[in-house]
């Protein structure tokens, strides 16, 4: 298609119009192969020739296709599945509508929700090595264009049509990506990219700001993220633990819910090589090293025990049930305050409401079990206090 829309009368600008039938098994390398050619662009690389490179993820492209087929609606004779490429983005159009046990938002949380239409095709397709568990192809999508820098997917849906569009643009704003510049050589992943746009506009950032912006639910993951943009020299800690702890109990929220990492811009790498390079004998001082724009900066190694928990790591990590449903996270630390400073406070929520029960988590374990066996009461109601079931994978 050439432009961002169709044309028609004079102004039709469809450029190739191809349609694919044949059985379901060769369906999705017919269809691949006609739909292939349409997601390269010929560019100009750095070794002085003209190359095809796709301009989209080619897998994720591939796993959309297979998607559709396995969840079209083929019972609406006469309708196919519809692909149309634009000059900036990707458009595919099923039959049929999601199921009603099933929304938009569900498949946008990523959580692996599916339900199948078709559960033939879809057990030949995996049968046959084209599919793989069900219900992660979607998330596949979306962490491939993200990993792309790509903007986030979009979908669609009304009764008769579910739509999923693949955008050829930056996930990035301009002004963000101008900034961003300013660490290309340092080799950022989109994670870490995402985590220190947070603070480019010298705004402190917490923990909970890291792990909520990348969706993180793994301790491991927060720990590498931080770990490598503090090895990075991009990312310092700007409040000290100690007095984080004292400001989260006069607020009355968890530690990770106060903001202590600063970014360090361009200015500040700078600076703070300076500094370096006037402690530094000589002999090391008189050839410092840069990387492009940025230059080399040994950051302190972070120590681990700094690095906060998520709800269910490796500290203390409680369920609390029987707790009223107007309850704040002021209230839960204020009845914990016995036993210590709070790392986490989740409080899961319906409507505004509590569902009756939260998730807290001390920094050490030791204090944790304390807690435990402790007669804690809010509102008049004796909480009910036990360790935090592990999440099943």
């Amino acid at each position: 298609m050439n432009g961002t829309s169709v044309g028609t009368g004079a102004d039709y600008n469809v450029s190739s119009d191809i349609t694919v039938k044949t059985n379901v098994i060769k369906l999705v390398d017919e269809a691949w192969e006609s739909l292939r050619p349409h997601l390269v662009a010929t560019r100009f690389q750095e070794d002085a020739r003209f190359r095809a490179t796709y301009i989209y993820p080619e897998v994720a492209c591939r796993e959309a296709l297979v998607n559709a087929i396995a969840h079209r609606d083929y019972a609406e004779e006469g309708r196919g599945i519809e692909i149309y490429v634009f000059d900036d983005r990707i458009e595919i159009k099923n039959p049929g509508g999601l199921l009603s046990s099933i929304s938009v938002a569900d498949i946008a949380s990523l959580r692996g929700v599916h339900q199948s239409r078709n559960s033939y095709v879809a057990r030949t397709l995996r049968e046959i090595g084209v599919m793989r568990e069900l219900g992660e192809g979607m998330r596949r999508i979306f962490e491939l264009m993200k990993s792309s820098e790509l903007a986030q997917p979009e979908i669609s849906n009304d009764a008769g049509t579910f739509g999923l569009t693949l955008h050829h643009r930056a996930m990035y704003a301009k002004d963000e990506a101008l900034w961003l510049e300013q660490y290309e050589n340092l080799a950022l992943s989109s994670e870490e990219k995402a985590a220190i746009l947070m603070g480019r506009r010298g705004d402190l950032i917490s923990p909970n700001d890291i792990i909520r912006r990348l969706g993180i639910v793994d301790t491991e993951h927060y720990r590498q993220v931080v770990y490598s943009l503090q090895t990075k020299g991009v990312l310092e800690t700007a409040i000290p633990k100690s007095a984080a702890q004292n400001r989260a109990r006069k607020k009355g929220v968890g530690l990770r819910d106060i903001p202590r990492f600063k970014v360090l811009s361009y200015k500040d790498l700078g600076t703070l090589r300076e500094s370096k390079s006037r402690s530094t004998p000589p002999s090391i001082a008189a050839s410092p090293g840069r990387i492009g724009k940025i230059p080399v900066v040994r950051a302190p190694t972070p120590r681990i025990n700094e690095m906060p928990e998520l709800i269910g790591g490796e500290g203390g990590a409680l369920y609390v049930g029987n707790i009223p449903a107007n309850i704040k996270e002021r209230d839960i630390a204020y009845a914990f305050k016995d036993y210590g400073s709070l790392a986490a406070i989740v409080i899961p929520r319906s409507g505004g409401l509590s569902k009756g029960y939260a998730f807290i988590e001390f920094d050490e374990p030791d204090i944790a079990q304390k807690a435990l066996s402790a007669k804690v009461s809010i509102g008049g109601r004796t909480l009910v206090i036990r360790w935090k079931r592990p999440r099943l994978h």
